[in-house]
């Protein structure tokens, strides 16, 4: 079977979970059983087969990664794709070159090949403006309304069924389909001269060639990265149904048996580790294997102790093989798997162990006794790096302590010293005597201390009388009321006292005041030099600095890391906080 697929389906199908596809078989056999039907089980048959095929090509041969290239088909090399010439024209009949006026000359450049059909026309015939004949049209019937009815003239239309558009046979997938629906390259066989329809030669564009798909079985989703191993999530379903598979159709199908034993001696070999405890309880828990995409490691894998709750099946899967298939050895290994368990659950307050944790994985399933010392380098596996890089801190911290002290230093001394008294100019003769003639002037006083600005005595000298008018002009003032006139007599026979703040008390012999001696105002008389305002001295800032924290001791940061993540003691670390029952 050939077929062709785009890069996008390609891409889309790449990658497909191992348990959505192993997680069928139970249902779909089951199925057929009750129905009838062996198309049921054909399709998980075949699934069977291919997982069968794929089983010894894997980076872990005997089991499947979690994620598999289910799509069929072989990955494109896109590189050699873009190397390839580009594609041939069609092959044209009947055809003439196609030529172009220039508009600047009249030279002919061929263009293009193009069919030219010659129809045959009618009198009276009308062509297209491309000398094509026009097609008529199969219009419906007219709709016909009739007064307060339906239509009687409408039918409805009969659907009909899509064909597949394809260049060659495909077999047919339904089993129950006769010889009547038969795809439409088995009805119309391609014309054995080669040529190609009339449709395909009048269409000028190119046609999409697409890679053929070369045929494959399940294969790796990518050669690059680590993949993921494990009877976890994602791939529990497909390893549990094997045995299941096997009884369930009656111990005839002997590939269940071979499948399941392979992918069991892997498990026992890589995956299943005894933890670390405090009470030493020899249990079995089964892990997560990581394998590199190199295969010139000295490693399988990188084995993650992981006990995972979807892992719990795994007892009685190991139960109901070593029944099944008389292997004594695996039930042992199945009480310990589900041992293992029951503590899981019995660790936690809640009684109800997490979806993933990991443990501290023993180096021998036979002796394993509980250290602590190994527990708390799990829990801290960076203490010596954490007390390594404070002493750096450290370090750089009173680097720059000192390197600013210096500097406060030298900025303080600057900044109070004192400052040197700098050399008074020397004016030029003529300037110097105009400059000492200047200093000689007396230098005026004023008695009024009341005025916010003084004017200077030569312009007040210089200053024009004010002009009075004459009374004889102004007009005679309105006679003021009898009362007014009476307070402004009383007022001038008052006396007006002297002000306080010019009047010097003094004390005779008793101690008692005597009469004050006035003392006219003090006369105001600038000095000859000014004194110079020198700005006070700014203290330079020292940089703050924030020093390193100091770590916590190792056994601080292991008690502090169990308190904060309530890890109960065995467990190095909960990877999923889901408490589910399921």
């Amino acid at each position: 079977m050939s077929r062709t697929f785009s890069a996008n389906q390609h891409r889309a199908s790449n990658r497909v979970v191992l348990a959505e596809l192993g997680s069928l078989s139970v249902e779909f056999t089951r199925l057929a059983q009750l129905t009838g039907e062996p198309k049921w089980y054909d399709a998980v048959a075949r699934i069977t087969d291919n997982l069968e095929e794929f089983q010894d090509k894997t980076r872990l041969p005997g089991m499947w990664p979690t994620f598999l290239d289910a799509s069929g088909c072989k990955r494109v090399d896109w590189t050699t794709e873009l190397n390839k010439p580009l594609q041939k024209p069609l092959p044209v009949s009947n055809a003439e070159e196609v030529v172009a006026e220039d508009s600047a000359s009249t030279e002919e450049t061929p263009l293009a090949k193009k069919p030219q059909n010659t129809p045959t026309t009618t009198d009276g015939e009308k062509l297209s403006p491309g000398g094509n004949r026009y097609i008529p049209l199969d219009l419906p019937e007219p709709v016909v309304l009739t007064p307060n009815g339906i239509n009687p003239t409408w039918t409805p239309e009969v659907e009909k069924p899509n064909l597949w558009e394809v260049a060659s046979g495909l077999k047919k997938r339904q089993l129950d389909m006769d010889g009547s629906e038969a795809s439409p390259a088995e009805v119309t066989p391609p014309p054995a001269d080669g040529t190609l329809p009339t449709s395909a030669v009048n269409d000028l564009e190119p046609v999409e060639t697409r890679p053929v798909c070369e045929e494959q079985g399940f294969a790796r989703s990518s050669d690059y990265g680590s993949e993921e191993y494990t009877l976890a999530g994602m791939s529990d379903s497909t390893y549990e149904y094997l045995p299941k598979q096997y009884l369930l159709l009656g111990g005839q199908v002997e590939k269940y048996k071979t499948m399941y034993i392979k992918s069991i001696e892997v498990v026992k070999k890589h995956l299943l580790f005894r933890p670390m405890l405090p009470n030493g309880e020899d249990i079995l828990m089964s892990g997560k294997l990581f394998v590199p995409s190199s295969e010139n490691s000295s490693l399988v894998g990188d084995l993650q102790a992981e006990n995972a709750h979807l892992t719990c099946f795994a007892g009685g899967m190991f139960g109901m093989g070593a029944k099944l298939f008389n292997r004594p050895d695996d039930l042992v290994i199945a009480k310990k798997l589900t041992e293992g368990c029951i503590w899981s659950y019995n660790m936690t307050a809640t009684g109800i162990m997490p979806e993933a944790f990991d443990a501290v994985p023993c180096d021998s399933r036979e002796h394993c006794p509980w250290n602590e010392t190994k527990y708390f380098e799990v829990l801290d596996p960076r203490a010596e790096q954490r007390f390594q890089y404070y002493k750096e801190a450290m370090i750089a911290y009173e680097s720059q302590v000192a390197s600013a002290s210096a500097w406060y230093e030298a900025e303080l001394v600057r900044a109070t010293a004192t400052p040197t008294p700098t050399a008074t100019p020397i004016a030029p003769a003529g300037v110097a005597d105009a400059l000492s003639q200047t200093l000689a002037r007396p230098t005026p006083t004023y008695d009024v201390l009341s005025k916010r600005q003084l004017a200077d005595p030569s312009e007040e000298q210089d200053a024009p009388e004010p002009v009075v008018p004459d009374p004889a002009e102004r007009p005679a003032p309105k006679k003021a009321p009898a009362h007014v006139a009476q307070h402004a007599e009383e007022k001038e026979a008052t006396p007006k006292e002297t002000p306080m703040y010019n009047i010097i008390p003094s004390q005779d012999s008793e101690g008692e005041l005597a009469n004050s001696e006035v003392v006219p105002p003090t006369k105001i008389q600038p000095s000859g030099e000014e004194e110079s305002l020198v700005p006070s001295p700014t203290l330079p800032q020292m940089p703050s600095f924030y020093s390193p924290k100091p770590p916590l001791s190792h056994k601080d940061y292991v008690q502090n890391r169990i308190q904060e993540e309530r890890l109960p003691i065995g467990v190095s670390k909960i990877q999923s906080r889901g408490y589910i029952l399921r």
